[in-house]
């Protein structure tokens, strides 16, 4: 059941090499790779293969919220017993983890959201509360840049209330998250030079933008942030 759904997974492989058991002898077509600016992922014309359901499984009811935990949900057989149990904690596994990043996403959105809005109308205390909330709900290399918003927003409303210290300590924090485009590296070393400027260390300031003027010599007018430090270099 779980190849036909989700194809020659290694965990499955896995499991049928424990049990002794071979695959199934179908091909399975691997999964069509996402493509940044593409069409929809099936288009219209696409035939969308169903699984046939055995009217021979069933599932046992989740409890309500408030009654008590819930029995765990196993596919069973005809007979009354259930699949064989590293199966069925396969199975579960896979519910498990699809429901937990569905309910991750949804905190990350709404605690953003709520974040953006308060920094919007000058509350920076809530605001703060509410990015420091959805940076918890995402992993810092999960492939999106969920993280490195939270971090950038974090840094603006510190240096908003005049806490550059902690507004430089966001900016690393995003910096040191791997997995992240080269754009993203670069907002984020510029945000950094510029708190490093507004505290007076005009030394680490000049370095970050020489590294990004290395990378980039048009980025936001990085030349002239350089001719600047270096005036102000000279007058003290």
């Amino acid at each position: 059941m779980l190849e036909r759904q989700f194809g020659l997974h290694p965990e499955i492989l896995a499991r049928r090499q424990k049990l002794g058991t071979p695959a199934e002898t179908a091909q399975v077509e691997p999964p069509a790779e996402f493509e940044f600016g593409g069409g929809d992922e099936t288009s219209s014309t696409e035939q969308v293969d169903t699984i046939p359901v055995d009217a021979s499984f069933t599932f046992e009811p989740i409890a309500e919220e408030g009654n008590g935990p819930g029995p765990t949900v196993t596919p069973k057989q005809k007979d009354g017993r259930g699949l064989d149990t590293g199966l069925a904690e396969l199975f579960e596994e896979f519910r498990a983890a699809e429901e937990e990043e569905i309910e991750d996403h949804a905190d990350f959105e709404t605690h953003y959201n709520m974040g953006t809005a308060y920094k919007e109308m000058d509350l920076l205390d809530d605001a703060v509360h509410e990015f420091q909330t959805a940076a918890t709900a995402v992993k810092p290399s999960d492939g999106t840049s969920r993280y490195l918003q939270c971090c950038n927003m974090l840094g603006h409303c510190f240096m908003r209330k005049d806490m550059v210290d902690a507004a430089i300590m966001w900016f690393k924090k995003g910096l040191s998250a791997p997995g992240h485009s080269e754009d993203e590296y670069q907002a984020l070393r510029y945000e950094l030079a510029a708190a490093y400027e507004q505290q007076g260390d005009l030394k680490q300031a000049r370095n970050l933008y020489t590294e990004i003027y290395g990378i980039d010599v048009s980025y936001r007018e990085v030349a002239d942030k350089l001719r600047e430090l270096s005036s102000k270099s000279k007058e003290s």
